[in-house]
């Protein structure tokens, strides 16, 4: 087993509000297996092994991302402005290949390799791979410690994904007012934190494994010999599940902080999950095990995810001797809101049903 680790980065500021960084990283991780079977004789003839047998397997997996910011930091008297531009690439790739082989007349450990086997040699491979490249910004603008706005805009393309639906954009909102700042909060000096926060976002989600939307190849026997088929219905229509989410949150701090509560009220709700299609067996998802085709992948359906936490927490001692108390509770609701209505819930080139 052998696991490699690299990273590198890159820091430049120029022209006193700009800052430029740049960060890259691998890891390779490699693993090599090797199993001998030898000839055993008990007095059970069951658990004889007649035929020594050797396996060897070789798994590596490699993934590399690639992450460059840009960002502009400034103060314009009690303005505060905070951009940051950046690019965001995952690379990853898995290859495993294994053999075996039995029949060898020397069992020495100097004699076990595949080449020393009399009986054919059986070999196997497979392997699989995934990129992600995004592009985001985000805008954090303050004014004199009391008004906070902030804006998040994504553009992802997946592998995951077919050519026409493999990049989609995602926003998210947010912003805050901390009232305790305001001058007619000053004289209420046992009050020291209160902030009322309110946002909306959405994220998206393509984790449906690779080449999922197209039809991949498997081998099968026939009476004409060794052939290869389809292994599964193709839907190049297959896209982005997207999650979008609003919270309302209020935060308190009493007594310099010692006392804190915070409140938060959220909504969220997934759209066109990601799912395996419920299709009918004449169109070849049943059947005869050589034959069968497995159904695609497909988005349909909604769930909604609401509900509220509530955290309580105290700190009434300090200094050499310190008490710090928790205590948080939170009530949930998920609901199935559907599982048709969605238009991306169609395969490419079929009639769809409900």
């Amino acid at each position: 087993h052998l696991n490699v680790l690299a990273n590198m980065f890159l820091y430049v500021k120029f022209l006193k509000w700009f800052t430029f960084r740049s960060t890259a990283g691998a890891n390779i991780i490699r693993y090599d297996s090797k199993s001998f079977n030898p000839t055993t004789y008990w007095n059970r003839g069951d658990k004889n092994t007649l035929v020594n047998s050797l396996s060897q397997n070789a798994k590596t997996t490699t993934e590399v991302t690639w992450n460059n910011t840009l960002t502009f930091d400034k103060d314009f008297g009690k303005h505060h402005l905070n951009v940051l531009l950046g690019t965001e690439a995952i690379w990853q790739n898995y290859s495993a290949l294994g053999a075996s082989r039995s029949n060898f007349l020397v069992e020495d450990v100097d004699y076990r390799y595949l080449s020393a086997g009399e009986d054919e040699l059986n070999n196997w491979g497979s392997g699989s791979a995934y990129s992600l490249f995004s592009l985001f910004a985000r805008a954090n603008y303050s004014y004199d410690n009391r008004y906070y706005l902030t804006y998040t805009f994504r553009y992802d393309g997946s592998s995951n994904f077919g050519p026409e639906n493999r990049w989609a954009p995602f926003h998210s909102v947010a912003g805050s007012w901390r009232f305790t700042n305001e001058p007619w909060m000053k004289n209420l000096e046992w009050w020291s934190n209160g902030k009322i926060r309110l946002g909306w976002g959405q994220t998206g989600n393509s984790n449906i494994g690779g080449y999922a939307w197209g039809s991949s190849i498997s081998p099968m026997d026939s009476a004409l010999g060794a052939g290869y088929r389809p292994a599964n219905i193709a839907n190049t229509a297959v896209q982005w599940e997207t999650q979008e989410q609003i919270n309302i949150g209020l935060d308190l701090g009493f007594f310099q902080d010692r006392l804190n509560l915070t409140v938060d009220l959220y909504q969220k709700v997934s759209k066109n999950m990601l799912m395996g299609m419920q299709l009918p067996s004449y169109m070849g998802t049943q059947g005869n095990g050589s034959s069968v085709l497995s159904a695609p992948k497909g988005n349909f359906g909604s769930i909604e995810n609401k509900g509220i936490e509530i955290t309580l927490d105290a700190h009434p001692f300090v200094g050499e001797f310190q008490w710090d108390s928790n205590f948080q509770i939170s009530f949930n609701r998920n609901t199935l809101k559907a599982l048709s209505g969605t238009t991306a819930a169609s395969i490419v080139g079929y009639g769809q049903w409900s």
